[in-house]
């Protein structure tokens, strides 16, 4: 079975949408998307988007995994909004286009003169981090500052209620429309603003940049690799201050992917500390990383002499296979769950001759034969392993981490599976 996002594209008459751009959309994780696939759509309106290359296999005949699985498609027109539908089915989908509700303002700097080029994005609090990592909706100012962008249609969440048997009939509750801006140097901080009104100003303000590069074990540069950068600490909003905004611009991480050089670059950043880390991609789709992190980074753009900070290399290497076996703890039977859950696996490492502890991280599927396939790093001496369930109230029926020893993974030591067995506590 070819996997596949197969649907129709018409207006809100009927009428087949000829040539829309469809871009297929993969999520990664919790906030990393990535655009793995684009067409067009054909006389007829339809579309038909293919990608293998990356899905786990069990998409292909596991019904639940191919409800959940992490794909969504978006469409765009001239003269219509941005229509996106999540969880791409593999039978036809209808997506109807709405004409357009244009955002129009102008970004300025920090003394008020039109800031030209600029990049703005916007979208629905409901689509923030699709939107924000994959650049769609996206537009520059003009040579007076000027921008004018073509948004989703509001997701009115008060009609989806009335639906349900909750809230007012007649009521409308649209969700707001958040606003991101960013100068196309990086030179500026992102600025985020919720509750977007017909025309707004946009206030950029000086920051710091931050650059790196990931090479290998060897040195060598690597392209396309994912780079995730985390604030370790940021400054509380102010009380009057608009909270969701605040927390977008300081709290929120940001995601990046290495250029043709292995380099990464992050726009203007708030004074804070930062963490970075490379984000394990999974291209063969077999449900393990492709890669180990060697290293992370922490970023202090406070004591910052520069604009510009440069990172230390980023340093990535392969790592030896591992099955988790998740048993409960009383009965020693092989855990069993109802539907398949994304766990957090966290490796604690000491590689040999490093002075201090290295945290890697990585989000993988529990089948519902509790079996969890990962990688562990060949560099370790010994490693701790934390089972973490992302939702521990839904599924997991315990609310702690689960801690193992992996036995020391020798550097020359075959590809041969480790198999460990984690026992969990009924709680």
């Amino acid at each position: 079975m070819r996997f596949a996002g197969i649907g129709i594209c018409m207006d809100p008459q009927g009428h087949p949408i000829v040539g829309a751009n469809v871009w297929l959309i993969r999520k990664y994780g919790p906030h990393y998307f990535r655009v793995v696939a684009t067409t067009t759509t054909r006389e007829d309106g339809s579309y038909e988007v293919e990608q293998i290359e990356g899905l786990l296999h069990e998409y292909a005949h596991d019904p639940f995994l191919r409800e959940i699985q992490p794909l969504s498609v978006v469409v765009h027109h001239p003269g219509y909004a941005w229509a996106i539908r999540d969880k791409v089915p593999a039978w036809p989908a209808c997506v109807v286009m709405q004409p357009s509700e244009p955002l129009t303002g102008v970004v300025l700097d920090q003394r008020g003169r039109p800031v030209r080029g600029a990049n703005v994005r916007a979208g629905t609090a409901q689509h923030i981090d699709l939107l924000y990592r994959t650049g769609l909706v996206t537009t520059r100012t003009d040579e007076r500052g000027r921008y004018r962008l073509e948004l989703f249609p509001r997701y009115d969440r008060a009609a989806k209620d009335a639906r349900l048997g909750m809230g007012q009939p007649g009521s409308v509750h649209h969700e707001p429309y958040l606003l991101w801006a960013t100068a196309s140097d990086g030179s500026y901080q992102r600025q985020i603003i919720e509750r977007v009104p017909a025309d707004t100003a946009v206030r950029l303000q000086p920051g710091t940049q931050v650059k790196g590069r990931v090479v290998n074990a060897a040195g060598l540069a690597l392209p396309d690799v994912g780079v995730q950068l985390e604030p370790s600490s940021y400054p509380l909003a102010p009380p009057d201050s608009d909270q969701l905004a605040h927390h977008l611009h300081y709290k929120a991480s940001d995601y990046t992917q290495t250029d043709a050089d292995g380099y990464y670059h992050f726009d203007a950043l708030p004074a804070a500390e930062f963490n970075l880390y490379v984000v394990p991609s999974d291209e063969n789709g077999d449900g393990r990383p492709d890669f180990i992190p060697h290293n992370d980074a922490k970023v202090d753009c406070e004591e910052a002499q520069s604009p510009i900070v440069e990172v230390n290399d980023l340093v990535i290497g392969f790592g030896r296979p591992l099955r988790l076996q998740l048993v409960e703890e009383a009965a020693g039977a092989p855990l069993t769950l109802e539907r398949p859950q994304l766990v957090r696996v966290v490796f604690n490492a000491n590689p040999r001759g490093a002075s201090q502890g290295i945290m890697i991280q990585s989000q993988v599927w529990c089948n519902t034969h509790g079996q969890v396939d990962c990688q562990v790093p060949r560099e370790a001496g010994r490693v701790l392993v934390q089972m973490l369930s992302v939702q521990p109230e839904t599924v997991f029926r315990f609310r702690r981490s689960v801690q193992v020893e992996v036995p020391s993974v020798d550097e020359h030591a075959d590809d041969s599976t480790l198999e460990i067995v984690v026992p969990v506590p009924d709680r």
